[in-house]
């Protein structure tokens, strides 16, 4: 598991698949954030084993040999089910090398999505460049093989279909919601997720401040607004904190947060974060909007965002335009 949301939805098919004697593979990359939400979640004692794989810790000339290492000890043993939050290189590498009885992704956003596509269509592995598959081809000479041999099935929320090679199998959160949910306090609140599009390059400050400035103005009652784990801090938004805009640090998942919290938000607002869909599973009850962007105000992938809205559209995600 690499992420927050990934490691969540690994304990959620841990407690559906009533798995024991059970191996956690945490991940972790430079994202100190990203480190700090996972361990947030960690709870040592509902797990045999824990493993990490620490990249900060490691020599960037040694990974490769790290990475292998990891792979021969977790296939010397056999495994009725695999459990993976991710299908990048390390991750096919040890999926192609384990014995397990059956092989599933869990949900990482709306990646998930592109990874069924790519799977169902048999494109994950030779529509990669010379470069990527080079990465593949050193792990033979650590004496592992990169052919993925059975089936990779998923664990979602996503409503994908299964295949004659895909086994999907749903969930909306159940073991989350039946041990939190209920002790959540109904609010009039107003949780504004934000989004690192500065940072990535969708979109330049100034715009990204009047979107906000936008929602504060059509929303009514107080707002908190939870940043991005790698939202860096933007001066001007600090700016508009006022009686009833105020920013709060996320200190984990925020699906996790508002759960630990023991809020149950009125309305929950983003823009096109694929958390929307996972907090519309499990507060059914909130107004979950996902406001609109203009394609002129992006920089780039705006296909992509435009894809977004399209998916929320059949959902219980609102698509709103301000």
């Amino acid at each position: 598991m690499r992420s927050p949301l990934q490691f969540l939805n690994a304990i959620e098919a841990r407690e559906k698949f009533a798995c024991n004697n059970t191996v956690l593979v945490l991940m972790f990359n430079t994202n100190i954030k990203n480190t700090e939400q996972m361990r947030s979640l960690l709870k040592v004692d509902e797990w045999n084993e824990i493993i990490e794989y620490d990249q900060q810790k490691i020599p960037r000339l040694k990974r490769f040999i790290a990475q292998a290492t990891l792979v021969k000890t977790l296939k010397k043993q056999p495994y009725h089910y695999v459990f993976s939050g991710d299908f990048g290189t390390i991750n096919q590498i040890i999926i192609s090398n384990v014995k397990a009885e059956e092989i599933y992704l869990v949900d990482d956003g709306m990646a998930t999505i592109a990874i069924y596509n790519k799977i169902r269509n048999q494109h994950y592995f030779r529509e990669q460049s010379l470069s990527s598959k080079m990465k593949f081809y050193r792990y033979k000479l650590a004496g592992l093989t990169y052919l993925i041999k059975q089936a990779i099935n998923f664990y979602t929320i996503y409503e994908i279909k299964s295949t004659d090679l895909i086994q999907v199998k749903y969930h909306e959160f159940n073991h989350l919601k039946s041990h939190q949910l209920q002790q959540c306090q109904h609010t009039e609140l107003t949780y504004l997720i934000g989004q690192n599009m500065i940072q990535s390059g969708l979109m330049d400050a100034d715009t990204y401040i009047l979107y906000i400035k936008k929602i504060i103005a059509n929303y009514s009652g107080d707002i908190i607004y939870i940043p991005h784990r790698t939202e860096v801090g933007i001066r001007e938004l600090k700016k508009l904190e006022s009686d009833r805009f105020t920013i709060k640090k996320s200190t984990g998942a925020i699906e996790i947060v508002l759960l630990n919290d023991g809020i149950y938000p009125a309305h929950i607002v983003s823009f096109f974060s694929s958390a929307l869909f996972n907090l519309d599973k499990i507060f059914s009850k909130s107004n979950i909007d996902a406001v609109r962007i203009a394609p002129k105000d992006l920089k780039k992938l705006r296909k992509e965002v435009d894809d977004s809205y399209r998916f929320f559209e059949n959902t219980g995600v609102r698509v709103a335009s301000l």
